[in-house]
């Protein structure tokens, strides 16, 4: 019954707060000494997008052999980085806010396809006048400005 973008999901390159391994590229994920954690490609599309973008690079085979976690969400994948489990994570951009304090983020230079987040109104909604007042809602300005606050990228 109606949809709204109101951001882009990127996958982002997460390390442990303070970055004690010193990672300062993709290409660093091939050393031996890192524990990675990325999203199970076959589940999730964050870990599905950066295979495919290590392929490309000709990365694949020497990363994969660092990762020792594959799980379907990319907050697992956080949540390794924050007790300490993993060195460095390939996780969704939002999660980076909801770790603020916790992880930092390393730039990738990956060029990844455009993943939109989508409100979308249900046509079966009990209350059309509601679901058509928060989609007209979520299409403002504003509202547009806290979804970006809170890790979604602009959507283009």
């Amino acid at each position: 019954a109606g949809s709204v973008v109101v951001g882009r999901l990127q996958p982002i390159l997460a390390v442990q707060s303070g970055n004690p391994k010193g990672i300062g590229s993709v290409e660093d994920l091939k050393r031996p000494d890192l524990r990675i954690g990325i999203g199970d490609p076959r589940y999730s599309t964050c870990g599905e997008m950066f295979v495919d973008a290590l392929k490309k690079r000709g990365l694949h085979d020497a990363v994969m052999k660092q990762v020792v976690l594959q799980s379907r969400s990319t907050t697992d994948v956080a949540n390794g980085l924050v007790v300490g489990a993993l060195d460095a994570g390939v996780i969704w951009n939002f999660n980076e806010v909801l770790y603020r304090e916790k992880l930092d983020v390393v730039a990738m230079n990956m060029e990844f396809a455009n993943v939109r987040a989508t409100v979308v109104g249900l046509a079966q909604s009990p209350e059309p006048r509601w679901r058509d007042a928060f989609l007209k809602w979520c299409a403002r300005p504003e509202a547009l400005e806290l979804f970006r606050r809170h890790g979604y990228s602009q959507a283009q």
